[in-house]
């Protein structure tokens, strides 16, 4: 869902004359290490929120990009283990030079 979080449009949002608040509120969310672990905390907090509707309008996200982002991140398919062999090919020997 991070991948999702991260390449989606982003969920924060700054309304006219509420700017300060937003970043405030938005702030509390942020993590020193950056984008990744923001996105591993907003995530977090929005599916653990009694209402995420309520979470979002909290802290200034729009509620219709996070559920998409949370329904995006659970329908990505899981990355290969194998990275060698191409999905629909029994074996990469056929390919020169592997081994």
């Amino acid at each position: 869902m991070v991948g999702a979080f991260l390449s989606a449009h982003p969920p924060f949002q700054f309304p006219q004359g509420e700017e300060s608040e937003a970043r405030a509120m938005q702030s509390r969310l942020q993590h020193p290490t950056g984008d990744a672990m923001t996105a591993v905390i907003t995530l977090s907090r929005y599916l653990a929120a009694r209402s995420p509707v309520g979470f979002c309008k909290e802290h200034y996200l729009d509620a219709d990009v996070m559920a998409f982002i949370v329904s995006g991140g659970v329908t990505v398919p899981p990355v290969r283990r194998d990275l060698r062999t191409p999905p629909g090919v029994a074996s990469t020997r056929h390919i020169a030079g592997t081994p």
